[in-house]
């Protein structure tokens, strides 16, 4: 299958060695497909990823502590050509076949937006993770999912999402008021179904490599808890056209 009509980006800021080994092995995993386009978009006040075969760097300087990820993913999309684009967490595999259903649906105009990966996001651990990373094998992650717990049972909705640049845009795009960790996967999700597009779900589960959880791995503060889960009641109460306006679709 050819991918040259896929951009991948993956936003990213690197707080630990954790998220560097991830890093390099998702992004070994994803150089598998053919003729994708490849983009990683460091913010930080110094940049750590080096240079890496077949991907394009962006670094952009950032010292604040707080990693404003849809800001980022908004860049990237903004460095995208081709017409469909993947956001990809640092740290998270599916199998080749997710990815491969997520664009086929695309590209056939069956949906619009794609999250491949049934709802199931497992986090791998201990042996098992080191067996992966010598490895690279998904497959060895799919025979053991029945040994994993799920982070939030079965209806997650991060970690990953492939969409029609256009629909994207139609739909909002970036919500740029979530401005550190917290809700915005499922704030966009919410967006999606509310704008009536088309969101296609792979047949299997996700997995996430584990690395160290920083102040950019959960709510910073109480107030920014508060602020952010508002955003997201925000969208669920809202209809289609009062998102369209608060997200200055023209």
């Amino acid at each position: 299958m050819d991918y040259s009509d896929l951009t991948i980006g993956i936003p990213i800021r690197v707080d630990s060695q954790d998220r560097l080994r991830n890093l390099l092995t998702t992004v070994r995993f994803l150089r598998e497909f053919e003729h994708v386009h490849l983009i990683v978009l460091e913010a930080a006040a110094a940049p750590v990823v080096r240079d890496m075969d077949g991907v394009k760097r962006l670094f952009i300087e950032d010292p604040h502590p707080l990693f404003h990820k849809n800001k980022y993913i908004k860049a990237l999309f903004d460095h995208s050509v081709t017409g469909f684009v993947g956001i990809w967490d640092c740290d998270v595999v599916v199998s080749r076949r997710m990815v491969e259903d997520a664009l086929r649906c695309l590209r056939s105009e069956n949906a619009d937006m794609s999250i491949p990966y049934n709802g199931l996001f497992y986090n791998v651990t201990g042996s098992l993770l080191e067996a992966f990373l010598q490895s690279g094998n998904v497959e060895l992650l799919l025979e053991r999912a029945s040994d994993m717990s799920a982070f939030i049972g079965r209806h997650s909705c991060g970690g990953a999402f492939i969409v029609n640049k256009e629909k994207h845009f139609a739909a909002g795009g970036e919500n740029l008021r979530f401005t550190s960790w917290g809700p915005e996967d499922l704030e966009r999700y919410k967006r999606w179904e509310i704008c009536d597009m088309r969101v296609h779900r792979g047949s299997e589960p996700m997995f996430h490599l584990h690395h160290q959880r920083g102040v950019n791995s959960t709510y910073a503060d109480k107030e920014i808890r508060q602020r952010l889960n508002l955003e997201l009641i925000k969208t669920c109460r809202s209809t289609k056209e009062e998102l369209l306006r608060y997200m200055d679709v023209n």
